[in-house]
């Protein structure tokens, strides 16, 4: 049974009214996502071994890089402007990859050295797809591969600290908009996960071992007034501006709310900024928390739980104090 003679049952029986579904298709079951998603890498993956031949003579030219690397995006993109299915959309996802790489090899091969203006045309670029293409799957890809480009450019400026904040201010400022363009809530919740993942990943390296010199204690450029402490500063008025735009958010939905309520809130935010000072990630995993709870969004809440419990537990573990101190 296609959708619209569902629909034609349930108009007849009068649980539902209005015109007719412009699509006919059903959802497709969540274990032949998968599988077509798995086959759409696996056609890739073959598509790009067949053509590895040659690759070594593109790869050898800055230009031939270019301009095979600028096709497969485009034959990519051009993929996805028809109706897409899983596995045509993996398809497209893989080979705009593998474009992307032979442009960024291109783009590193021109430069010759760790530039700034490296990681502002990789910014632009992931930019522009997480645009324009027409794949929730890539959008997200993209926004990832921007977010981690942004904080390679702000390494190589001295400013590495904040990096984290910015992006916390990024997924905070989106997701408190999802709802206010509709047409475009489809791709604004792409990059809303794409920047979600990449505050996780981010906040999960400067808590793993001997990290410090990932994103915190190293860079190729003197180090300018921006401290350490900065950044954790920052996402603390980026959690007060949450809390300000959850409280506004609700006033506007229901009844106002009361002034004790709303000054706990606040206060609540401030302890939490400030007990968490010394453990980077606290207040990203609750600012998604709370995104996903004020926004009855499932993924979102999981990912803000699991990340908080990952930042908590790696704070506690890294303490330096014996075992009976800690307990």
């Amino acid at each position: 049974m296609n959708q619209s003679q569902l629909w034609t049952q349930l108009a007849n029986a009068n649980l539902v009214s209005g015109e007719k579904p412009e699509t006919d298709d059903l959802d497709t079951p969540w274990y032949i996502s998968v599988f077509m998603g798995f086959l759409g890498w696996l056609a890739a993956l073959f598509l790009l071994g067949f053509v590895g031949f040659g690759i070594f003579a593109v790869i050898e030219s800055t230009v031939g890089s270019f301009i095979v690397g600028g096709l497969m995006i485009g034959a990519a993109y051009l993929l996805l402007l028809k109706k897409q299915t899983v596995f045509t959309e993996y398809f497209s996802l893989a080979t705009s990859l593998a474009g992307q790489a032979l442009v960024l090899w291109g783009l590193f091969e021109s430069s010759q050295t760790e530039s700034k203006v490296l990681w502002i045309a990789i910014i632009i670029l992931q930019s522009a797809l997480a645009t324009f293409m027409p794949s929730a799957a890539h959008r997200m890809f993209s926004t990832y591969f921007a977010a981690f480009a942004l904080m390679a450019l702000l390494l190589l400026s001295g400013a590495q600290h904040i990096g984290g904040s910015i992006i916390l201010l990024c997924v905070v400022w989106l997701w408190l908009n999802e709802f206010r363009y509709i047409k475009q809530m489809s791709k604004i919740r792409s990059i809303g996960y794409g920047l979600v993942l990449a505050l996780i990943s981010i906040k999960g390296s400067l808590i793993a071992p001997n990290s410090s010199g990932i994103w915190w204690g190293y860079s190729r450029q003197p180090d300018i007034w921006i401290q350490p402490w900065m950044g954790q500063l920052l996402s603390g008025f980026i959690l007060l501006y949450l809390v300000w735009g959850l409280l506004r958010q609700s006033s506007n939905s229901t009844d106002q709310l009361p002034t004790r309520l709303v000054i706990l809130a606040y206060i609540a935010a401030a302890l939490i900024a400030a007990t968490s000072f010394e453990a980077p990630g606290i207040i990203a995993g609750v600012a998604i928390l709370l995104l996903g709870f004020a926004g009855s969004n499932p993924v979102l809440t999981g990912l803000g739980s699991v990340s908080l419990l990952l930042y908590i537990s790696a704070y506690y573990y890294q303490l330096h104090n014996t075992l009976l101190d800690k307990s």
